[in-house]
C-alpha cells in the first residue's frame, strides 16, 4: 500500500509556489524538508484523532463554496458479501479550486496541515453503510489528476489500517487509460471505472460499494478478485511453457479466450500437482477452444531469480508439463501483480478461472479432488 508519507511527497510537487501557508494554499514547492515541516509518518495515528460513532460524516464544512455532494454505499468484507460493520473510515480532499485549504493554525507536522481542514471521520453501520456529505472537489491547478477523494478503512477484522483507491468520479476528463494504468501497475488497486454522479435538485448523488482486501484478514479465508472483476495486465516471467524465457502478459495475450490462473506460495504439494497434471490433460485435448493454464508462483521467500527457475523447472519436470505455463512473479505482496489480483499471501492457493478476461470463478486452498477439478472446467464453459 501507499504511505501517507509517498502519498504527500506526490502531493507536494502539485502544490503551487505561495507565499504563506494561508487559507487554500499548500506548503511552498522548493521548501527544505525540516522535521518541522515534514508529514507525518504513522499513518494509521489518524485513527487516534477521532473516533466517530456515526455511519454518516461531512468532510467540507457547509460554508464552502461548490456543488454539494453525497456519495453512500456498503462496506463488505474480504469475500465481497458479507456487510462489515464497525469499520472505521478516514477521508480528506481538496475544495472546489483544488486547494487543501487549511486555517493556517495547525502544527506543521500534524495530518490537518497536510491534508487540509476538509476531512472527517465515520463508522459503518451493522448493515456496513456509510453515508458521505461534502463538496464536489477540485482537480489540483494546473495538473491532469482528475478530482478525487482520499480515504482509509480500519476494520475490526483486518490486521491494520489502509488506503484504498480514491473516489473519482465517471466522466471526469482526466480518468483517462495512463490515470487507470498506473492505478494498476504503480499502486495495485484494480480499475472501477469512477463513481458515476447524477444530480438530485442541487445536490450531487453517487454510491460506491467498497470491498476489504483480504491481503490484511486477521484469518486467511479470502484471496483473490471476486467473480465478475475485470483481469488486470500483469508481466510475470515465463520458466515454462509456450512462452519460457519471455514475460508475456497473460490477459494481453490470452485474455480474450478462458483459461485458469493458479497462484500459489509453494510448487511442493501434491494437491498443486494433480491440479497442474489435469489441466495439462485437458489443455492436449483442448480441441478447436482456446484454453489456457498458469500456475504462478508468487515467492514467498524472495529468492534470486536463478533459484526460482531451478525450483520451477524441476516442478515443470515432476509433473510432466508441456502446455501449461509455469511463471513466477516477485512477491507476493507485489502491487503490479499479486496484490492487484488481490491474493493472499497466506493462503497456500488460489485459483481463478476466467473468460474474456472476467473472472467467472474462484477457489481457495482447494482439494484437487476429480469432482473439484471438474468443477473448475465447468465453470469456464
Amino acid at each position: 500500500m501507499l504511505p501517507i508519507r509517498l502519498l504527500l511527497v506526490s502531493w507536494l510537487a502539485l502544490a503551487p509556489a505561495c507565499q504563506s501557508a494561508s487559507q487554500d494554499t499548500a506548503p511552498p514547492v522548493g521548501t527544505p524538508a525540516t522535521a518541522a515541516s515534514e508529514p507525518p509518518t504513522c499513518d494509521c495515528c489518524v485513527f487516534n484523532e477521532r473516533r466517530p460513532t456515526s455511519w454518516r460524516t461531512r468532510i467540507a464544512p457547509d460554508t464552502a463554496a461548490g456543488t454539494p455532494l453525497r456519495i453512500t454505499g456498503t462496506v463488505y468484507e474480504s469475500d465481497g458479501r458479507t456487510p462489515a460493520p464497525n469499520v472505521a473510515m478516514y477521508f480528506y480532499q481538496t475544495n472546489a479550486r483544488g486547494r487543501y485549504a487549511k486555517l493556517g493554525t495547525e502544527p506543521p507536522t500534524s495530518h490537518a496541515w497536510w491534508h487540509g481542514y476538509s476531512r472527517g471521520w465515520l463508522r459503518t453501520d451493522v448493515q456496513g453503510r456509510y453515508e458521505l456529505r461534502t463538496v464536489k472537489p477540485g482537480p489540483y491547478p494546473g495538473r491532469t489528476i482528475p478530482a478525487h477523494i482520499h480515504f482509509y478503512v480500519k476494520a475490526p477484522s483486518q490486521r491494520q489500517c489502509y488506503y484504498l483507491s480514491d473516489f473519482v468520479f465517471a466522466g471526469d476528463p482526466f480518468l483517462t487509460e495512463s490515470y487507470w494504468a498506473k492505478l494498476e501497475q504503480s499502486d495495485g488497486f484494480p480499475r472501477y471505472g469512477g463513481v458515476a454522479l447524477t444530480l438530485h435538485q442541487d445536490t450531487l448523488v453517487g454510491q460506491r460499494d467498497i470491498r476489504l482486501l483480504p491481503q490484511f484478514d486477521r484469518r486467511p479465508t479470502q484471496s483473490g478478485l471476486l467473480v465478475g472483476q475485470e483481469c488486470p495486465s500483469f508481466q510475470p516471467w515465463h520458466v515454462w511453457g509456450p512462452d519460457e524465457g519471455k514475460r508475456t502478459c497473460p490477459m494481453c495475450a490470452y485474455g480474450s479466450g478462458e483459461g485458469v490462473l493458479i497462484w500459489t506460495r509453494s510448487v511442493t504439494s501434491d494437491t498443486l500437482r494433480r491440479m497442474a497434471r489435469y489441466w495439462e490433460s485437458q489443455l492436449q485435448r483442448r480441441g478447436p477452444r482456446p484454453l489456457r493454464a498458469f500456475i504462478i508462483y508468487t515467492n514467498p521467500e524472495r529468492k534470486p531469480a536463478a533459484a526460482v527457475r531451478q525450483l520451477l523447472e524441476r516442478f515443470a519436470r515432476q509433473a510432466r508439463l508441456r502446455e501449461v505455463a509455469v511463471v513466477y512473479v516477485p512477491a507476493p505482496d507485489d502491487n503490479e501483480s499479486a496484490f492487484l489480483y488481490s491474493i493472499n499471501p497466506a493462503v497456500t492457493i488460489t485459483v481463478l478461472g476466467y473468460k474474456q478476461r472476467q473472472i467467472v470463478s474462484r477457489f481457495i486452498d482447494p482439494a484437487a479432488t476429480d469432482r473439484e477439478l471438474q468443477a473448475h472446467l465447468f465453470s469456464l464453459k
